[in-house]
């Protein structure tokens, strides 16, 4: 399996998507998938960006098929002899807290109520070995608990993905003389008010004035998916589940058509 990183012209910053290598679109939604799907893959990309001597990871972790607490990614780089002096910033999209984990997102990864039970047990047992207790840390449990393993065993910083983005961008100054604010997602459920684009554009001064939000829903489908940093290249030892992967699309199989709906909310400035 292949994967991608993201290098800074300076070589110093790595970006990582842990979806890359632990995504959803890597394995079949169904209950034994959730047992053994690993962030093994998310950990040997952190060190293949260490090696290329990268100093500061940035891990978004969205879109994760992952339960595992961040086991597989923390033997992955302890094989490789730890972070050798770089940090790693992991940016969230949930508030979630480690030992809700299983019962918030394994469900998505085609857990039954039994196997979400199993796993949060095994993140409990898992809390209780690592360096630091990550119950109870908002954040720690955005994709299965890879952040709050990240977090107790190298002490990475837990961040809010949209925050640091919005930041980087100087949103906040960008909003000066705008009309509206455009944004989107790519579902809107209770969790798009925990920290997901949306809620992070509106927290700002954005609330200030009219707002279009756009939802783009795509049906699951089958394959792999394709990494938006083409510049680096790891390829994975270790698949991210036992169960078969599904077949990619091929030429004159087309994708299936997206479904749109527009949701206007118009707050006019007060």
């Amino acid at each position: 399996m292949d994967a991608t990183y993201l290098l800074s012209c300076d070589g110093h910053t790595a970006v990582i998507e842990a979806a890359a290598a632990s995504g959803l679109h890597l394995t079949p939604a169904v209950d034994h998938s959730a047992c053994t799907a690993t962030t093994a893959g998310t950990g040997q990309l952190i060190c293949a960006a260490i090696d290329a001597r990268a100093r500061h990871v940035l891990l978004g972790v969205g879109g994760s098929a992952t339960t595992d607490g961040g086991a597989g990614a923390l033997a992955a780089i302890g094989a490789a002899g730890g972070l050798r002096g770089a940090r790693i910033t992991v940016q969230c999209d949930v508030e979630t807290p480690f030992e809700q984990a299983a019962a918030v997102y394994s469900p998505q990864t085609g857990a039954l109520p039994a196997t979400v039970d199993r796993l949060a047990q095994r993140l409990d047992n898992q809390a209780r070995i690592l360096p630091h207790d990550p119950r109870g840390v908002p954040k720690a449990g955005a994709a299965g608990g890879l952040s709050g393993g990240l977090w107790a065993q190298y002490d990475a910083d837990l961040v809010s993905g949209i925050n640091y983005m919005l930041d980087e961008q100087d949103f906040d100054a960008l909003l000066a003389g705008v009309a509206a604010v455009i944004t989107g997602e790519g579902r809107l459920d209770p969790q798009t008010l925990q920290g997901k684009v949306i809620h992070g554009v509106c927290a700002r001064r954005a609330h200030r004035y009219p707002r279009l939000g756009h939802r783009r829903e795509i049906r699951p489908h089958p394959g792999p998916g394709t990494a938006p940093w083409p510049r680096r290249r790891h390829r994975s030892r270790r698949p991210i589940s036992s169960a078969r992967r599904r077949r990619p699309h091929h030429a004159g199989h087309p994708q299936p058509t997206p479904h749109r709906r527009t949701i206007i909310r118009d707050n006019p400035p007060s």
